[in-house]
């Protein structure tokens, strides 16, 4: 009999100690509307599971009215090429998919960049348009470079011994790059040079 008097002591202590809490913490007036708004427009940061790089996904208020996002210069992830393309400021934005892979949308302001996977959610590709002259930064280093001739257009690539890795060049004002995960011949990259835009 003690024991349950005790317990029920114990619990009596604990209810009213969080009583006196919310009443001095002026809980009262929490408005729970007001914080899931507020929780919605937070940037939040996921971490991805193929290269523990970090990206920003937000809501739609965040995409709709264009603000920066709280990592300055991070790509946002959207649910559809357009939104991204409009998040990016291009009027559009033309890929390549001739494998039928699983498409990520990602943008920032004067930048996006699409990325494709396969169903085990390998990364094959990427492909970014931007204003910059080297969108999506590729700082890897290839055994050997060289320019490449496609429709009067230079493309400039990054060689291994496992084929070209990585493409870039310039059309209508904008830069375009595309970063392979698996070498390609010089006749494989030409139907990318020709099909984005």
């Amino acid at each position: 009999m003690l024991r349950v008097v005790s317990i029920g002591l114990i619990f009596g202590l604990v209810a009213l100690g969080i009583f006196a809490f919310m009443a001095k913490v002026g809980l009262k007036d929490y408005n729970i509307e007001e914080t899931v708004k507020a929780e919605e427009t937070k940037p939040r940061k996921t971490k991805t599971d193929d290269d523990n790089i970090y990206k920003v996904a937000t809501s739609s208020v965040i995409r709709e009215d264009r603000e920066a996002p709280a990592v300055m210069d991070a790509y946002i992830e959207f649910n559809s090429k357009d939104e991204a393309v409009l998040r990016s400021g291009f009027n559009g934005f033309s890929t390549y998919n001739p494998n039928g892979y699983y498409e990520t949308y990602q943008a920032r302001d004067d930048e996006i960049q699409v990325i494709y996977q396969d169903s085990s959610k390998n990364e094959k590709y990427r492909i970014i348009k931007g204003i910059e002259e080297n969108p999506g930064a590729d700082y890897d280093i290839y055994d050997e470079y060289k320019e490449i001739s496609v429709d009067d257009i230079t493309v400039y690539a990054g060689q291994t011994d496992e084929g070209i890795r990585f493409i870039k060049w310039s059309r209508g004002g904008n830069n375009y790059a595309v970063v392979f995960w698996e070498g390609k011949s010089e006749s494989e990259i030409t139907d990318y040079v020709k099909n984005i835009g």
